[in-house]
């Protein structure tokens, strides 16, 4: 049991930002499968700069 409990932090920050980025990339227009990226460190980094430098087709119309 106290083997489980180590990684309640790492599914609670996976879903912290997880959950917020899949809703964003809809949003964008991206593959919401790019939120996959957020289960290692440097790949929430990542979908940050997808998102920060793609079109966003609302600010388009």
């Amino acid at each position: 049991m106290p083997e489980a409990i180590q990684f309640v932090p790492y599914v609670l920050v996976v879903l912290l930002t997880g959950i917020p980025t899949w809703k964003l990339l809809v949003r964008v227009g991206l593959s919401p499968a790019w939120a996959i990226l957020c289960l290692i460190p440097a790949g929430f980094i990542i979908v940050l700069w997808l998102i920060a430098y793609r079109r966003w087709p609302l600010l388009e119309e």
